[in-house]
């Protein structure tokens, strides 16, 4: 059996209209038996709910090409993803190849759970780095080692109405440069009788605010944990400055009360005219954009603070157990599953972005393009052997409601998480 750049350069598409060839991909040897069917499994959680199918598809494509290939794809939920993964790599039979998102992967290879590519036979990566973003690239990287190729990466994005800037004699296609300027603009921005704000502030209904309010916390202070992640720094004076900023924004009534619009409301708010400026994910936006046809749309990385403009988000990578049988091919599969038709099928349907630099999957689409362009400035979010987001959510919606002040919130939540850190 043999899985050779021919063969996968048909299945690849070489080159997808607009974009450049794909990076030669390595020859393979043959299977020691060449009768012997290589069985190959590929987990990622799902982005949408045609994952299986599209996935299914791909994978069709690669193992028609290359007889003696079976590839099967399993849909892994988001909810059980740390015990699924974490069982998996302890046992003897984890996937060959998994998605796995920057934050969730350096427990894994630091147990030597998954194979270092650089170190990998026939895995030329000099054919592969230059395609992505240095930033991209290295948060697939640790303590030396690179175990992954870059998939898919979305995050939060500063997002604002263009009509309602000019209407406030503000400069429609010029964001507010830091958060101090922003909280100037939320109040020329909100109307005294209610009917619109400033900024808005997303609530925990749907469990998607860590995605939004540790951003000015992080552009104040840094990183939420040290480099090694044995120390939660959350709740230095600078932390604690960028949550209480939000907490102003409501107690001022530039940005709505935690709750009044519940959920994913808020982002109808937004388009509604409700609301002039928020974070927000592109998921959020643009499946409701086609009923707002004349909505003019600006979308640029957060303000930002005395430190950063970083954002929150995450990027996806293809990596390989060190258990894996079928390394060879396991790594053919890869370089398909990065390949720059799938990656720009996938985006297209997931309406995540890209990695590859030499693609655009929204050419044609100037908004959707523009907001992909956002999406590198992330924060490296810490690794821990434990949610802390169901300890530090409660304690940031608490001040948000009014309840604490934005130190009184994150003292108790470091507390509990250094603790729990000094318990292993």
């Amino acid at each position: 059996m043999k899985v050779s750049r021919r063969n996968l350069l048909k299945q690849t598409g070489a080159a997808v209209a607009g974009t450049a060839a794909l990076t030669a991909l390595p020859r393979i040897a043959p299977s020691a038996k060449a009768q012997e069917t290589v069985k190959l499994q590929v987990w990622k959680a799902p982005h949408t709910t045609d994952d299986q199918k599209f996935f299914d598809d791909a994978l069709a494509t690669f193992t028609s090409q290359n007889p003696g290939v079976e590839v099967e794809y399993r849909v892994t939920p988001w909810a059980t993803w740390q015990e699924t993964y974490t069982a998996a790599f302890a046992g003897d039979s984890p996937p060959d190849i998994s998605y796995v998102v920057d934050s969730f992967f350096p427990k894994y290879s630091d147990a030597g759970a998954l194979v270092d590519l650089s170190k990998l036979d026939g895995a030329d990566l000099s054919k592969w780095e230059p395609l992505f973003d240095p930033s991209i690239w290295a948060r697939g990287t640790r303590k030396g080692g690179t175990y992954g190729l870059p998939f898919m990466t979305g995050g939060s994005a500063f997002v604002w109405n263009k009509k309602l800037f000019s209407e406030a004699g503000l400069d429609p296609e010029t964001p507010p440069a830091t958060w101090d300027e922003l909280v100037g603009w939320a109040e020329k921005l909100t109307k005294p009788d209610g009917s619109q704000y400033g900024y808005s502030i997303f609530d925990d209904t749907t469990g998607e605010a860590l995605n939004f309010y540790p951003i000015p916390m992080v552009n104040y202070g840094g990183n939420l944990a040290n480099d090694d992640n044995t120390k939660w720094l959350a709740n230095s004076p600078a932390h604690i400055q960028g949550l209480q900023l939000q907490v102003d924004l409501i107690k001022n009534k530039f940005a709505p009360p935690i709750g009044m619009f519940v959920g994913h409301d808020m982002d109808k708010a937004f388009l509604d005219g409700k609301i002039a400026m928020q974070l927000s994910l592109s998921q959020f936006i643009f499946p409701l954009l086609k009923d707002y046809p004349d909505f003019e749309l600006g979308s640029a990385v957060p303000p930002s603070g005395p430190l950063n403009n970083q954002s929150v988000g995450g990027t996806g990578y293809w990596m390989m157990a060190e258990k894996s049988k079928h390394k060879a091919e396991a790594w053919a599969v890869m370089e398909y599953l990065t390949s720059a038709e799938v990656m720009t099928s996938y985006s297209q349907l997931s309406t995540l972005f890209q990695t590859r630099n030499d693609i655009d999957p929204f050419v044609d689409q100037p908004l959707v393009s523009a907001f992909a362009k956002t999406q590198k400035n992330y924060t490296l979010l810490p690794s821990m052997p434990f949610d802390y987001w169901t300890i530090l959510n409660p304690e940031a919606i608490a001040a948000f409601s009014g309840q604490k002040s934005a130190e009184d919130a994150l003292n108790p939540a470091a507390q509990v998480i250094n603790d729990r850190l000094s318990q292993g």
